[in-house]
């Protein structure tokens, strides 16, 4: 499966996850787990199935999860998962 630019600029716009957070191995899914976590779903712009399974897939084991909060039409911000969460976990400090 290939995955665009395009793919990962609206995977981007649209869930805000951080594409760019590569501190340690595992670091995007964890991540990406603690948007799920402490994240607010919100409206968002709907994408079609195949874009959104393409634009998720390398969430792992949050995949299908990502996936349906995309072709559902929804996103997390990012925001959600701020400095002082991540400076009150282990394996961000």
């Amino acid at each position: 499966m290939n995955v665009t630019t395009s793919d990962i600029t609206d995977a981007t716009r649209l869930v805000n996850f951080a594409l760019d957070v590569h501190t340690a191995p595992g670091a995007d899914e964890e991540y990406a787990e603690l948007l799920f976590v402490h994240g607010h779903q919100q409206r968002g712009s709907q994408i079609d199935a195949v874009r959104a399974h393409k634009c998720s897939s390398w969430l792992g084991p949050l995949a299908a999860d990502a996936e349906h909060l995309l072709a559902g039409g929804h996103r997390i911000a990012q925001e959600a998962v701020g400095l002082e969460l991540l400076q009150s976990l282990p394996n961000w400090t």
